[in-house]
This record gives structure tokens, C-alpha cells and sequence, in this order.
């Protein structure tokens, strides 16, 4: 009998501890702690609509999405599209800025993980003979600090991606 009543006793007191421990534990207050992230990132490829093959004096579009990766609304961006010889510019979905080289591309506000697509248009100029036209661009100015890269009007430093041939490969230039 005394070995029931010293077990009993001793779940009693294991009971009451547990519950003073847990009312303490939920007593307690804690916080988190988020860092703001500020990411942007730009893809660029032919529009689905544009014919293929190319023949001089087809219309091509260009698809650039700049996607927001962060935390933060991005503010307002620019994208610069070098504009390579044989492609003559047509039109852009959002306001542009045409500097004969570079068309420079206004991007409003784009809140945390969305993004923001831009139409560009070009004319392949009819006297083209033939070879490969390649057509670049960037975000060349934002509003934060990006996370992983530094805006720039600089096409050589960046690293680029050719889905039809799976290369991948980065400039240091």
C-alpha cells in the first residue's frame, strides 16, 4: 500500500510540475524576426506569335519578363534592350525611351513575387542577308539593393541562357 501511495504521490507532483511548467511556456511571448529582401530578376525570349523561320522584313517580338524574387515592392525599374544592327525598333507595351542603341524600358511598381511583362517589337531590316541576330537585355536601374546582382547598362557582364541549345554561360567582362 505505501508503494501505491508514494506513486501516486510522485504523479501528482509530476503533474503539477507540468502544469506549472506549461503555464509558464505559454505564458511567453515570442517574436520572429523578417529581413526585408529586395530580388529582381529578367528573362527574355521570342514571343510564340513571332514566325519562324525569319525572312528580312518580319516583324519580331520579344517578351521580357522582370519578375519581383523579394520581400519588398521593387519601385520603379528600367530595362535597357540593345538594340543590334538589322533589327529596327517598332514599339514597346510600356514607355520607352529611344536612344538609337538602346531602348530604354519604364517598369512600374511590381509588388513581392509577381512580375511584370513587356512586349518589344522590331522589324528585321529588309536588307538583311543572313546569319544571327542577338538581342539582349537587362534591368539597367532599380530602386534597392539588389540580393544577387548590380544593375547596369553593361550586356557583356552578365550571364545568359539559350533554351534552344541548353547552354548556359557567364561573361566576366
Amino acid at each position: 500500500m505505501k508503494k501505491v501511495g508514494i506513486l501516486l504521490l510522485l504523479i501528482a507532483l509530476a503533474s503539477l510540475f507540468f502544469n506549472v511548467f506549461t503555464k509558464e511556456s505559454s505564458n511567453k511571448e515570442f517574436t520572429t524576426q523578417t529581413n526585408d529582401v529586395y530580388d529582381l530578376a529578367l528573362t527574355k525570349t521570342l514571343s510564340p506569335t513571332s514566325p519562324w523561320p525569319f525572312v528580312p522584313g518580319d516583324a519580331v517580338t520579344f517578351l521580357i519578363n522582370v519578375y519581383n524574387q523579394g520581400t519588398v515592392p521593387s519601385g520603379q525599374i528600367t530595362v535597357t534592350d540593345y538594340v543590334p544592327n538589322w533589327l529596327l525598333f517598332t514599339n514597346a507595351s510600356v514607355a520607352s525611351t529611344n536612344m538609337w542603341s538602346n531602348i530604354l524600358l519604364t517598369v512600374p511598381n511590381i509588388d513581392p513575387w509577381n512580375s511584370a511583362t513587356i512586349n518589344i517589337w522590331y522589324t528585321i531590316d529588309a536588307t538583311f542577308a543572313w546569319g544571327n541576330i542577338s538581342n539582349y537585355a537587362e534591368i539597367s536601374q532599380d530602386n534597392g539593393d539588389d540580393v544577387d546582382s548590380t544593375p547596369d547598362q553593361n550586356k557583356d557582364n552578365d550571364c545568359l541562357l539559350d533554351n534552344r541549345k541548353d547552354m548556359f554561360w557567364c561573361s566576366s567582362n
